[in-house]
């Protein structure tokens, strides 16, 4: 009786836009924010302080990263 050879999981390569995007939302989750919440065109300061510092972090991951590819509102483009 012959066995079949086991199969290998595969893993699928995020795109660099999916690793920030999910970088975001655990970001957001961590500071207590809505994801949405950041992208809106209207933001109380500590929103605007926390979208800012996300954006930073965001950057110094991934330097090619632009903020109108991560959903943020114009205002942010670079």
């Amino acid at each position: 009786m012959r066995h079949a050879a086991a199969i290998k999981p595969v893993r699928l390569k995020a795109s660099a836009r999916d690793q920030q995007n999910e970088f975001i939302k655990h970001r957001c989750q961590q500071l207590r924010v809505c994801c949405k919440t950041i992208t809106a065109e209207r933001l109380s300061p500590r929103v605007k302080t926390i979208r800012d510092q996300i954006l930073m972090e965001v950057k110094a991951r991934w330097p090619n990263a632009h903020a109108r590819r991560l959903g943020v509102s114009g205002e942010m483009r670079n």
